[in-house]
């Protein structure tokens, strides 16, 4: 298990230095030399939460790029609602998209079928796990990703909001420049998902 985590972070370090070191690297389809233009340029800078602290995390997050470019594995990326949405409606789509397939149909299923369902240990709430994703637990008095059993996603830090609900063929996305203090979504996101399914 150590040398797997060992690798994992070995090429997350890699990817990192190709990021900030200049190498080619394909954002939204095009590829760019990032010594002329960097990626993390281009984002919008987050605001702080309403009531920061010097080591919350949200605070953290805000800072300049440089900590936002550090590879954190299952955190820090950094994309826009468009962008979310692109991802998302691909899965929503069979895994297609522009033509081409980009995940199996065995593949698919894993990410629509729930794995884990539960009180979290952590949050101390229902949650529910597909292959990769989260999904809206049995036991819960709020679905978050509409009234599908299909749907997959997951909530981003801060309070921003994806997933893809392949029974309907919908894909949403929701982020924000201010960050909250939650790792759930917030609920102007939810009320947006409310709309969506009237």
């Amino acid at each position: 298990m150590k040398s797997c985590a060992a690798s994992l972070a070995k090429r997350c370090r890699s990817i990192g230095r190709k990021i900030l070191h200049g190498r080619s690297t394909s954002i939204s389809g095009s590829a760019y030399r990032k010594s002329k233009i960097r990626a993390w340029q281009r984002c919008t800078p987050l605001k702080p939460a309403s009531r920061p602290s010097r080591d919350n995390f949200m605070t953290i997050l805000s800072r300049p790029p440089l900590v936002r470019a550090q590879p954190i594995v299952s955190f820090g990326g950094i994309g826009s609602a468009s962008a979310l949405a692109k991802f998302y409606s691909m899965l929503a789509n069979d895994g297609k998209a522009d033509g081409q397939t980009f995940f199996s149909e065995q593949t698919l299923e894993w990410m629509r079928t729930t794995l884990s369902d539960g009180v979290d240990r952590v949050f101390q709430i229902p949650t529910a796990f597909s292959a990769g994703f989260m999904k809206d637990p049995r036991e819960t008095a709020r679905r978050i990703f509409g009234p599908s059993g299909t749907s997959f996603g997951h909530p981003g830090a801060g309070g921003s909001h994806a997933f893809a609900d392949p029974e309907k063929k919908i894909a949403f996305a929701y982020v924000m420049n201010q960050m909250e203090q939650s790792l759930l979504p917030n609920e102007k996101s939810l009320r947006l998902v409310d709309a969506i399914y009237g």
